[in-house]
């Protein structure tokens, strides 16, 4: 007799797996971890991850908060004054989103900047 397993079955083991492949060559790549090491410390957070998570249906948003503030700080940090056409493409971001994302980092910017005056003033 077979056992025939699922595709949604196949995914999740697959989830699981990747999860630890990519942490793993996260530990690698950025903190010099040995392989055996960095395999062993991406099954435990895999692991802890099952255990926190198991049972509940999860969807990952499309572009969830992390990814919009990652995409932020790479486009702000290209911006030279005259390139807001090519980082609204390259991006895919409305050219109003930019310049939402531009006026909150020069709200920043003078924010610290007052700051800085303030204590310098005392």
């Amino acid at each position: 007799m077979s056992f025939n397993v699922s595709e949604q079955t196949r995914r999740r083991n697959r989830l699981m797996e990747d999860i630890i492949i990519f942490i793993s060559d996260e530990l690698i790549k950025h903190y010099n971890i040995n392989k055996d090491d960095a395999i062993k410390s991406a099954e435990e957070i895999a692991l802890n991850l099952h255990g926190e998570w198991r049972g509940i249906s999860i969807v990952f948003p499309v572009r969830p908060e992390i990814v919009i503030n990652r995409q932020k700080q790479q486009a702000l940090a290209e911006y030279n004054g005259r390139n807001i056409t090519e980082i609204v493409k390259k991006y895919g971001i409305a050219e109003n989103t930019f310049y939402v994302w531009l006026k909150e980092e020069y709200a920043k910017i003078k924010e610290q900047r007052d700051k800085d005056q303030a204590s310098l003033d005392l």
